[in-house]
């Protein structure tokens, strides 16, 4: 079974916790002047009950890694089950050297959490490098769900019209399988998809064990937008980030909406 962790407003942080399986903290959050305390204190509270709780480095948020001196200390207050180690966007030799440098700077995190290497690069080979080289240093391997390589090798095999939703979709779970079937990929280690383009791209994953979690907030931003998932899945994608919308109400009708995604996410991962 796959996990599924689904970041969403405060407002209605709780309702969804009782949905999914895990909650996923966006550590610069911490310090916003409004929600800050309020939004630490929800994810402290997990730990305390013994929730499953990822840590992200918020680079998808920010563009780049929140500062790393910042992000030690809240690991080491929050303690979360796991943090993400900072990252560097489409590079992966700078990604796993960074990755490298910060376990052994910090090796004490080794006792507090568990460790989340992100696989990054431009190209398939640099992928397959970056993780190569994250392997043995880190507990889970995670791929995110945006790298420009997924859809420029998916419209290279395929060669016909995709749209760039699609085509990235297509591309994450194209380029695991080559992996899984190159024998690069360690079906024996656990792996986490850092967000979804489209929910369908889910269906992929049903067989494969060694996916071990996914982090989106993809069901519930197209639920307080007045959109509802097909049994298809979706065709476009809202650009708005859940970080923006973190301190919004919710109404009853979002809420309806939302809980139809929630449910047919799980739906898609698990059937």
């Amino acid at each position: 079974m796959i996990m599924r962790y689904h970041e969403a407003p405060i407002d209605i942080f709780d309702a969804v916790q009782a949905e999914t399986d895990g909650d996923y903290a966006l550590v610069h959050l911490f310090e916003d002047k409004l929600i800050g305390e309020q939004y630490y204190n929800k994810f402290k509270r997990a730990v305390e009950n013994g929730r499953d709780v990822i840590l992200d480095n918020s680079i998808f948020e920010l563009g780049v890694a929140f500062d790393e001196a910042k992000y030690v200390n809240w690991i080491k207050k929050l303690k979360p089950t796991y943090f993400v180690i900072p990252d560097v966007l489409e590079d992966g030799d700078a990604t796993w050297q960074r990755a490298h440098a910060f376990m052994n700077k910090y090796p004490e995190l080794a006792s507090i959490s568990k460790s989340i290497g992100v696989v990054q690069g431009k190209s398939y080979e640099d992928m397959k490098h970056c993780y190569k080289k994250l392997h043995d240093l880190v507990d889970i391997i995670a791929f995110s769900f945006d790298l420009s390589t997924y859809a420029d090798y998916v419209r290279r095999a395929l060669k016909y019209p995709l749209s760039n939703l699609e085509a990235t979709s297509m591309g994450r779970a194209t380029l695991l399988a080559k992996m899984v079937d190159e024998g690069v990929l360690d079906t024996e280690k656990p792996h986490h998809l850092l967000g979804v383009a489209l929910p369908q791209e889910m269906y992929a994953y049903r067989n494969c064990s060694w996916i071990r979690s996914v982090d989106t907030s993809n069901p519930i931003v197209h639920g307080m937008y007045g959109i509802t998932y097909t049994t298809k899945g979706l065709t476009t994608k809202i650009k708005t980030k859940m970080c923006d919308l973190m301190g919004s109400k919710v109404t009853p009708s979002e809420w309806f909406h939302i809980q139809h995604n929630i449910l047919m996410f799980e739906e898609f991962c698990n059937g």
